[in-house]
C-alpha cells in the first residue's frame, strides 16, 4: 500500500512536467485577446505572466499554482511533516482554481487536462502519504482510537 502513494506522487509529477511539451490550448474563438495559435503548456505558462499583470489577476494565481505543484517535492523530506499535512488541502485548491480555464478557452488540449489532472493526483498521493505515516507511526508507538463509547 506504501507503494500506491509513491506510484500516485510520481506519475502525477510525471504528467505535470509532460504537460508543458504539449498543446494546453487554442486561442481561436476564445474570449481573450492574445495572439490566436496554439500555446503549448511552457509558451502558456509564460504568456499567463506576460498578461496576468495587466488583465487578469487570476491568472497570475494559476501560474503561482504550477509554483506551488513544484514546491511539493520538498514536503516529502520528514522535517516538513507540518507542512505535508497541509499540502494536499492547497493542491485541492489549486485544482478548483485551475478550473477557470473552461470558462475562457474553447479548445482545450490535452496539455491542459493533463496538467489539471496532475494537481488531483498529486494531492491524493499525498493525503495517502499521510495517512499512511500516520497509521504506521500508532502501530510503532502503540496508540489505539478511543471507541465511540469513551473508556
Amino acid at each position: 500500500m506504501k507503494n500506491a502513494s509513491k506510484w500516485l506522487l510520481y506519475s502525477g509529477w510525471g504528467l505535470f512536467l509532460i504537460s508543458f511539451g504539449l498543446p494546453a490550448f487554442n486561442t481561436n474563438g476564445s474570449l481573450i485577446s492574445v495572439n490566436s495559435g496554439t500555446y503549448f503548456g511552457w509558451r502558456a505558462t509564460l504568456e499567463c505572466l506576460k498578461y496576468s499583470m495587466f488583465l487578469d489577476p487570476i491568472l497570475m494565481c494559476s501560474v503561482l499554482t504550477s509554483l506551488v505543484m513544484l514546491a511539493t517535492g520538498l514536503t516529502m523530506m520528514d522535517r516538513l511533516s507540518g507542512l505535508k499535512r497541509f499540502a494536499p488541502y492547497l493542491l485541492s485548491g489549486c485544482f478548483a482554481l485551475n478550473l477557470y480555464p473552461l470558462f475562457v478557452f474553447r479548445r482545450l488540449g490535452i496539455g491542459y487536462w493533463m496538467w489539471l489532472a496532475s494537481f488531483a493526483i498529486v494531492a491524493v498521493g499525498m493525503a495517502l502519504s499521510v495517512y499512511q505515516s500516520d497509521a504506521q507511526f500508532k502501530r510503532e508507538y502503540g496508540i489505539r482510537s478511543v471507541p465511540p463509547g469513551g473508556i
